[in-house]
């Protein structure tokens, strides 16, 4: 599970790769905890691996999925500005 905290509001939202269903969940933080999980990302095959990294430069954080099965990457950007942290 990977954790990443916006700027803007200072909330933590955590990403976590799901191996069965081939997707990663995303869990929206409150200031209470979690609230909400949004919609998974479908990725690959076997997702075992997750990053968050600004991986184009727009000081936006980005998902990275490594997917065990198909051997290959999952991709998806984020459209708030964050810092990452495990």
């Amino acid at each position: 599970m990977m954790r990443c905290t916006f700027r803007s509001n200072q909330e933590s939202t955590s990403v976590g790769p799901n191996i069965a269903s081939n997707d990663v969940s995303v869990f929206l933080g409150g200031r209470a905890g979690f609230r909400s999980a949004g919609s998974p990302l479908l990725t690959g095959t076997g997702p075992t691996a997750i990053a968050l990294a600004d991986l184009n430069g727009d000081g936006k954080a980005d998902i990275i999925a490594g997917n065990s099965g198909s051997g290959d990457l999952s991709i998806y950007s984020l459209f708030a500005s964050a810092r990452t942290r495990d």
